[in-house]
Order: C-alpha cells, then structure tokens, then sequence
C-alpha cells in the first residue's frame, strides 16, 4: 500500500522537479560591479549618452553617435573604446552610483568627451538635412540631392507644414535608413515612415513601419536590391531587428524576406538576437526566467539559452525592506546575457516601502549574480 502511495506521489511531483531543475541559482549582492565587463560595457555606452544621443555604429573600437536634429540636421560625434571606459571607470568604485550616474547623465559632461566627426565618407554617414517646407536635402561620398517630402510622401499625407522628426536608424555602405516622424499625423500607418536610401541617391524608397503594411512593399519588390536591410554590420544573419513601435518590436526574417512581429509580452535584446520570455508584459514575475535564441523563439520551441531563477523577497530581504510584496517590476535593459530591472515595492499596509534598480549579470554561466544597487533607472 505504502510502494503506491509513493509511486503516486513522484508521479505528482516529477513534473514540478522538471520545471526547475535547468534554472540557474542567482547570487545577490548590493552595490554596483566592480569590475569592467564587455556587456556592463556594451549597457553603459548606450546609457550614458542618456536621451540627448543614438549610438549608431560600433566599429575598429570606436563608437558613432547621433544627436537628435541639431538645427534640423544630424550631426555625427566619435569617442574611441578607451576613452568612453575612462569615462565611466567612476561608477565602479562609486559609494552612490545613482548620483555618480546622473552626473554623468549631463549632457554638457558627455558631449566634452565627444569629438564631431566631419570625415563623414569614414562610415558612409550622410549629411541629412530638413529644409522649409519639408525638403530634405541628402548628400553622400558619392551623390547628393533634395527631396520634396510632401512629393514623395504623397501616400502618407504629409503636408509641407507638417513638424517632421527624423533620424538614421541603420547605416551602412550600400544603403542607410531615414526614420521619420510625422507629428501631425494620427493615422498608425502614416506616423512612422522608413525612408530606404542608396548610397549612390538612384534608388530611394519609402514604406509605413507597420509590419503588415511593410511586407506589401517587401512582396511587391520596391526594396529589391538593397542588400542586408537592415543589419548594419557586415556579418549577414538570417534575422535582424528591425522596427520598435508602440514596444513592440519586430524582427526582418531575410529568408522569406517578410517582416515578423514578436509577441507583446516578450522582450527582444538590444542586438536582436535572443529574447526574454514574458519580459515586456508590463509585470515581470519572480521566479523562473528564461531567454531563448531568436532562432529557438520563431521556432516555438523548447530550448532556452538561459534559465535562471529570481526572488524579489530575497531582493527585498537584501534591502531590509518591509513590504508586503512587489508593486511594479519592468525591465530596463536586456542584452543576452545581461539585464537591468527596476523593481518597486509595496508598503506593508500602504504606499511604497521603496524602489531598486536589479542587474542580473549573466555572463559567468558557473556564477549568475544579481547586483542590487539604484541606478535611478525607471522605465
């Protein structure tokens, strides 16, 4: 009688023993890194800069940054690798990063590290600029023209006293990418426009950033010959991000040559390669994570790049909050094997009990540690 009931029981539990038994046990420790990393690297260089520059490109250990339309142009500014880790060396040995990192947030502070890049023909960078009544004149190493945004954008409605914003999103030596923004316009499909451009100005095609409207242009072959769209390295891979609209993103799959929208719940990583399961449901849960490749995600199946475990009562205990469990829980920043959280907690009875910022550092497969330190990063 007793050989059955235990037989029932593993029965009961074996599945709760598979469920996590790859995950990965987090070690937790307050303070910030305080050794230099190439992904606490490759997070720091996109957040410093803050919300005054675009890292564009990252190429023979130097960085390209854009500002947002100075005067109606773009403008183009260099730091080498050494120089931005000098820059940021600070943090690691800092008693209040948050106030260390807001610091750095300056702009006035970032920009006196930065060197305006005039050599544009270097990394094929285009002079872009927005001219009255929204003409737009280009010119590259190889050509230069105007174009009558109103004329070429006839589709999209837009008007010669619209306020347009725009930026370069992709860039590379065949071809770079416009990405506009209609401000004036409430319809989803006019708002956000891509802007495909030769290098060479004979070929220049534009299409809505909604995916389904994006694939009609991809179907119907106006971006034929625009080699690698959307990758801005040489390296070319089956899948490459693509557009981020509304938070949700969407990947181009160059095989069947169709744009591919991942699920709203999920989060894709920066370099568009993996993605955090539930990451982007508004409401992280503790527990077991997991990250697949993008490869194992469009998929649908099983195999995880990483699982690993969190506990935002530990977090909480590490804190010595009292809270009567989370409020809010969001991701920052994720980049394959590293990711930033925010994580609000609630008070015992009511209001807050405080607020943290979490990096999960990953990259020690033997050794996963999740630093709990505040970065002042909300998003």
């Amino acid at each position: 009688m007793m050989k059955s009931i235990l037989k029932v029981f593993l029965l009961l539990i074996s599945p709760l023993l598979l469920f996590g038994c790859g995950a990965d046990k987090v070690k937790y420790e307050k303070g910030f890194p305080t050794s230099e990393s190439p992904a606490l690297s490759e997070f720091l260089r996109g957040e410093l800069a803050g919300g005054s520059y675009r890292l564009l490109l990252r190429e023979n250990e130097e960085q390209i940054y854009t500002d947002h339309q100075t005067d109606n142009r773009i403008v183009y500014y260099i730091i080498s690798d050494d120089k931005m880790e000098d820059f940021y060396k600070s943090l690691l040995h800092s008693k209040n990063t948050a106030d260390t990192l807001e610091d750095m947030h300056k702009t006035d502070k970032f920009t006196s590290n930065l060197t305006k890049l005039n050599d544009s023909k270097r990394y094929h960078l285009p002079l872009v600029e927005l001219k009255k009544n929204n003409y737009m004149y280009i010119r590259t190493d190889k050509n230069e023209t105007t174009l009558n945004l109103p004329d070429l954008l006839k589709k999209f409605d837009v008007k010669p006293n619209d306020d347009i914003y725009f930026s370069i999103t992709h860039i590379k030596k065949d071809h770079f990418i416009i990405e506009l923004v209609n401000a004036n316009q409430d319809t989803e499909i006019n708002k956000v426009i891509a802007i495909f451009v030769k290098q060479d100005l004979k070929k220049i095609v534009a299409a809505s950033t909604v995916p389904k409207e994006f694939n009609n242009t991809l179907g119907n072959g106006e971006l034929d010959g625009f080699s690698n769209l959307f990758t801005n390295s040489s390296n070319k891979r089956r899948y490459d991000m693509a557009f981020i609209r509304h938070g949700q993103y969407s990947i181009y799959d160059s095989k069947s040559n169709k744009l591919i929208s991942i699920e709203k719940q999920d989060y894709l990583s920066k370099d568009g390669k993996y993605v955090y399961l539930g990451g982007n449901q508004g409401e992280l849960e503790d527990g077991i994570q997991r990250i697949q490749t993008i490869e194992n995600y469009l998929a649908g199946n099983d195999n995880y790049e990483r699982e690993f475990k969190l506990s935002f009562k530990k977090i909480a205990k590490e804190l010595k909050l009292k809270t009567s469990g989370i409020s809010t829980a969001t991701i920052n920043y994720f980049n394959k094997d590293f990711v930033v959280l925010h994580l609000n907690y609630n008070g015992v009875l009511v209001g807050t009990a405080g607020a943290t910022n979490v990096i999960v550092d990953l990259q020690d497969k033997d050794n996963p540690t999740a630093y709990i330190v505040d970065l002042g990063l909300v998003l």
